[in-house]
């Protein structure tokens, strides 16, 4: 039988528990409509923590967004229970001043190798009160994406498994650069 479904595709796919903030998505309709009829369409459909912002009209034959993503900010915070933030300081003075940072990151079908250096384009960091709170920006170039806590905790020495908060806050297209990173 004929079961129409919705064809929508977020790009990329965020990192087990973390908050999206201004993802991409792919939605397909079953006949072309104007970008403001399709947000107003989008937005009528209840969604508990989902707002969507905008829309704008892309060709079928178009790639999928996926294809155009290059790199990504993150947010991560740390407790200073934790990391203290001249530690952070300190750690994060090496990782930049390194002129290579290899790990092995274990996956289900064996071992990958990596080099952050490649995969981590910026990182900051501020102290808040209780937290060290770290903005990454991670390449999706060439595989070379790693999960942003992952690479944070290779930095800092840590394992940091179930002990951040955090947030995609912005991905980067190549049709779309943006600055460096914003905190």
């Amino acid at each position: 039988g004929f079961n129409p479904q919705a064809r929508v595709q977020f790009a990329p796919p965020l990192p087990l528990g973390f908050l999206g903030e201004q993802e991409l998505v792919d939605v397909w309709f079953t006949e072309p409509l104007l970008a403001e009829v399709a947000l107003e369409a989008v937005r009528r459909i209840p969604l508990d923590g989902l707002e969507w912002l905008e829309a704008s009209t892309v060709p079928l034959s178009a790639p999928a967004l996926g294809a155009d993503v290059v790199a990504a900010d993150y947010r991560v915070a740390v407790g200073t229970d934790l990391i203290p933030p001249k530690l952070a300081e300190r750690r994060i003075r090496d990782f930049l001043a390194a002129e290579s940072w290899p790990i092995e990151i274990r996956k289900k079908d064996g071992t990958r190798r990596r080099d952050l250096k490649r995969s981590v384009q910026a990182i900051e960091w501020s102290a808040t009160g209780s937290e060290v709170v770290f903005s990454v920006r991670m390449s999706f170039a060439d595989n070379e994406h790693v999960n942003p806590v992952v690479a944070l905790g290779h930095v800092l020495g840590l394992d940091l498994s179930a002990r951040t908060h955090a947030a995609r806050i912005t991905l980067h297209l190549r049709s779309k650069p943006a600055p460096l990173l914003t905190a």
